[in-house]
């Protein structure tokens, strides 16, 4: 058998690396955190099964098996390299000036204004005028492509919301700059919604909820409001993911003891928040029962924090520089990292074959579990608790290639009539609106236009009352 292995010399030199690697892999399972190690055991499995085969094709006598396995393998070599180097030179992505600039061409088009300054911008010029204002702040990321944490100012608590009672930038897609004031709890609401003892809805969500690039009479909580009549309490915010929503739930929507609470579930990026949530113990610590920061008697220590981490921003971290998008990363051309991210996106995290992306957790049924905790904590006073699926806009808009999340569909509303959830389906009603200039700005995407958010109330209004 050893002299079958040698003879085919480029199939030797092919067994040869792939049992290299597989050793590679090895060393880096046992030195690495037990919460990526298991990214290196799904790729021991793939190199292993990989070197069996290539091993079983060489002590194969068939001269013509070898060459027809030969002309697949060089053609699949060199079809992923040609792949990986054009996604490497046509793929890539947008700071945020030039998604900015992006969106005022299609705005020239049209013969309408559009205001290029970024979000940072934006703050600087009114900061500059001697406005109190702030940049809103998400959990994670305070001005585009800024990620500092607030663990690296030592924080007590773990915020939910942004700094209250304080004129608040927001994002831009179509073509003005939403800016609105904040309420005394860092959320987007009159503050007179929190002097009700009571409320009729309360609303959870990320960005969807908080009413992105839209002026406040847009914003869903607020249409819903004034089509119904009833007192609906806006808890959304940029960033939340799952867990998030559940700490707004018990720290905040809890004193109001809410009828009806609309949770909104979003295909795009839920589960991947999730992952960032687990990750944070004050957050991860929603999952129990009776724990709570206390945040609504903390709005204080919340806005100290908050206006420390914007201190620690620079312009470069703000976005305003564009990064240098002409580097070519060869290593990264090597191991194909291109097009393992991109097939990422079809594959459950902890399939994921890039080791960002990677998380060792079953997101559906982890997911599941945290809307049990969510509806159970809704029933406690008496509440009805709802489901709200939004739509991915890629559904409508590019490529039309469904990712991980959006292929879970159907099995993700099949779960939810068997845990008796109720569902109501904003895809069922995005399906039939139109097309993607009824619901995003320019047609493009992004977050909901006026139109989109307008529909979203309506359909709520319909269902509810």
């Amino acid at each position: 058998m050893i002299t079958k292995l040698l003879k085919d010399k480029i199939l030797s030199l092919v067994s040869l690396l792939a049992f290299l690697m597989l050793f590679l892999i090895a060393f880096k399972i046992i030195r690495s955190h037990e919460y990526i190690s298991g990214f290196y055991k799904n790729y021991f499995i793939y190199i292993f099964v990989f070197f069996l085969i290539n091993t079983i094709i060489i002590i194969q006598k068939s001269n013509e098996v070898k060459r027809t396995y030969k002309i697949l393998l060089m053609s699949t070599v060199f079809s992923l390299y040609t792949v990986e180097i054009y996604l490497n030179f046509s793929k890539k992505s947008f700071t945020a000036i030039e998604d900015l600039n992006f969106r005022k061409e299609q705005a020239d088009k049209l013969g309408l204004p559009f205001d290029t300054r970024t979000k940072y911008e934006v703050y600087l010029d009114l900061k500059n005028k001697g406005e109190n204002v702030v940049p809103t702040i998400p959990p994670n990321d305070v001005f585009h492509k800024t990620k500092i944490f607030l663990d690296q100012i030592s924080s007590p608590i773990y915020p939910l919301s942004s700094i209250s009672n304080t004129k608040t930038v927001f994002c831009n897609e179509s073509g003005k700059r939403t800016i609105y004031y904040s309420d005394k709890h860092g959320f987007r609401n009159k503050n007179e919604i929190w002097d009700q003892k009571e409320v009729d809805i309360v609303i959870l969500g990320d960005s969807l909820v908080h009413g992105a690039c839209v002026d406040d009479e847009y914003v869903t909580s607020n249409q819903l409001s004034t089509l119904t009549g009833k007192k609906v309490l806006n808890l959304g915010f940029q960033g939340h993911g799952p867990l998030m929503q559940i700490g707004a739930l018990k720290e905040y929507a809890s004193s109001k003891r809410p009828k009806i609470v609309l949770w909104y579930y979003f295909e795009a990026n839920d589960f991947s928040n999730m992952i960032y949530e687990m990750s944070v113990d004050k957050i991860n610590r929603y999952k129990n029962k009776d724990y709570s920061q206390e945040l609504i008697k903390n709005q204080k220590i919340v806005d100290e924090q908050l206006y420390k981490l914007l201190k620690l921003v620079t312009p470069n971290q703000a976005g305003d520089l564009k990064e240098n998008l002409g580097t070519l990363n060869y290593i990264g051309l090597i191991k194909l990292y291109k097009i393992r991210d991109f097939l990422t996106h079809f594959l459950p995290e902890n399939k994921a074959l890039s080791s960002y992306r990677y998380a060792p957790v079953d997101t559906l049924n982890e997911y599941f579990k945290l809307i049990k905790i969510a509806k159970e904590t809704t029933q406690e006073w008496g509440g009805e608790f709802y489901l709200v699926y939004h739509p991915h806009p890629e559904r409508y808009i590019g490529t039309y290639s469904l990712q991980y999340a959006q292929r879970q569909y159907g099995y993700f509303i099949k779960k939810l009539n068997e845990m008796k959830i109720n569902t109501i389906d904003l895809k069922k009603l995005f399906d039939n609106a139109g097309g993607p200039k009824k619901l995003y700005h320019f047609g493009i995407p992004g977050h909901p236009s006026e139109n989109g958010y307008k529909l979203t109330a309506e359909h709520f209004a319909k269902i509810l009352f």
